[in-house]
């Protein structure tokens, strides 16, 4: 049987972008000062992608609108030739550290740049990495710093830096690239350079603890790359850097949360290192700003995702009930284009009992609930909550079986819109809380 989602939830989830999976030069009025180390992240509340590298008037902060950059900040804090810059979604700050031998904390909240004062913090380091991941907050792993290459992990909360000290942690390294893979609620590392030369090995934080990643291609030893996570296909995108004998690089790759597949693609920015990239939630690209190719340093926009093509992606796992462990889906052939109906399926749910869909905008946070949630302190051990439910519609179950569709209409506004939905069952037997829950899955509505 099927249900059907109202348009008026759709308007809410709006997220504009732009064309084919490409690379593509952009060649806008204004641009940063051209810089050997740029360092990028997206403040999704602003629609903006923040950069930040040393210029001619000391350490400068520029923002990116899809069409040309803007100068917003010259100064403000010493000037360092390297540092990390990871959004903070939850607090909606954008937090840099460290960088040039230094341990400083600030924060950019699309104003002004503030220094923090934290009790304790980090060694002093460069060439080190940070990203962002829900429930773990900001982490920054390795660098160099005190004459040697660090393998150490902290995260920041926006109070309090914290180390992690237990558990198998990656090697030491600096170079290294590192983002958030967020469908799967980790970080992924790749690379960097190690104490006895460069790696090329690729490690995963599931924000409790590290573990090595097997994978049958990789992009081999590198450092001075980056990488983002398109949220949109729900890959991670990993661009240039230098190998072993300190050739640059210019390559693509893409790791689909197993494993990692090389693109080719025409008209590539070309090999470089030290660039910085960030995915543009707003516009579905991955921008790619600056860094030094053989010629020296650059301060060129480039762009890469699928821009409005449509996708639906699943992620997380659901809890077993008394029919089973309910399976959410898109049927073949089933996508989320514009002006028409789009339609997934659930199935292994309880045969008798209710089930409802939850639809919302957020894999992150739902109100004051960080996502994703875990709810075994609530009496449903092994069931996780993915999604907020800004609508919750009743789906008509028949045989441990339900359809759910969304009407898209023909508004081409509402290209590379994004929702996320989830299935909640009733089933009294299965725990004390008396629900299963499904996988989750993330639709991005294209032409």
């Amino acid at each position: 049987m099927r249900a059907t989602a109202p348009l008026l939830l759709l308007p809410l989830l709006a997220a504009p972008a732009g064309a084919q999976l490409a690379w593509t030069q952009r060649f806008p009025a204004a641009s940063p000062t051209p810089a050997a180390r740029v360092a990028l992240a997206h403040d999704a509340a602003r629609q903006r992608t923040v950069a930040v590298l040393a210029g001619r008037n000391g350490m400068e902060t520029w923002e990116w609108n899809g069409t040309t950059w803007a100068l917003r900040n010259t100064g403000a804090m010493p000037l360092r030739s390297d540092t990390t810059l990871a959004y903070d979604s939850a607090r909606q700050r954008t937090v840099l550290f460290g960088g040039g031998g230094r341990n400083d904390t600030w924060e950019w909240d699309g104003t002004a740049w503030s220094q923090k004062t934290p009790a304790s913090a980090p060694l002093p380091r460069s060439d080190s990495a940070s990203a962002y991941l829900p429930g773990a907050g900001v982490v920054v792993f390795g660098g160099k710093g005190g004459g040697a290459v660090l393998g150490d992990h902290w995260s920041w909360d926006g109070t309090t830096w914290r180390t992690l000290a237990i558990g198998i942690l990656p090697p030491a390294r600096s170079g290294h690239a590192l983002g958030a893979d967020l469908l799967r609620g980790r970080l992924l590392l790749h690379g960097g350079a190690g104490g006895a030369g460069p790696l090329g090995d690729t490690w995963a934080f599931d924000g409790k603890a590290w573990g090595q990643v097997s994978t049958a291609a990789t992009p081999g030893p590198r450092d001075g790359h980056a990488l983002a996570y398109d949220e949109a296909r729900g890959r991670c995108v990993l661009y240039g850097g230098r190998d072993g004998s300190g050739t640059l690089l210019g390559d693509t790759w893409e790791f689909d949360g197993s494993q990692w597949h090389a693109l080719q693609r025409v008209g590539q920015p070309g090999a470089r290192a030290g660039h910085g990239m960030a995915f543009d939630q707003r516009r579905n690209y991955v921008v790619l700003c600056g860094g030094a190719d053989a010629t020296g340093p650059r301060n060129d926009t480039w762009e890469y995702g699928t821009g409005a093509m449509p996708a639906y992606v699943t992620y997380g796992k659901g809890c077993a009930g008394a029919a089973g462990t309910p399976l959410l889906a898109a049927p073949l052939g089933s996508l989320p284009y514009l002006g028409q109906r789009f339609t997934v399926s659930a199935s292994g749910l309880p045969l008798q009992g209710s089930a409802v869909m939850l639809v919302g905008a957020s894999r992150t946070q739902w109100g004051s609930l960080d996502l994703p949630l875990a709810l075994d302190r609530f009496g449903a051990p092994g069931c996780t909550l993915y999604v907020e439910g800004l609508l919750q519609a009743p789906l008509q179950v028949s045989s441990g079986s339900a359809l759910f569709t969304v009407g898209l209409p023909l508004d081409r506004n509402m290209a590379g819109l994004r929702f996320h939905q989830q299935v909640v069952a009733l089933d009294r037997a299965a725990n004390a809380l008396g629900v299963i829950l499904s996988n989750a899955g993330q639709a991005t509505v294209g032409l």
